[in-house]
């Protein structure tokens, strides 16, 4: 996950994730997913790996 920083009203740095709905979507990552569930099953998914799968789903 990609972490960008911004300022706080209060001017401390804050670090922004950015969500798997605004990541580029690459057929690399796709494979990695797939590749994850055939050797570990759905369960050994991350939330951020689901959230990729069910994205490219759509």
């Amino acid at each position: 996950m990609k972490t960008k920083f911004s300022r706080s009203k209060k001017g401390k740095p804050q670090a922004k994730r950015t969500t798997a709905s605004t990541e580029h979507l690459s057929k690399a990552d796709i494979d990695h997913i797939l590749d994850k569930i055939g050797k570990e099953g759905m369960g050994a998914l991350t939330a951020r790996e689901r959230e990729l799968l069910k994205k490219a789903t759509r």
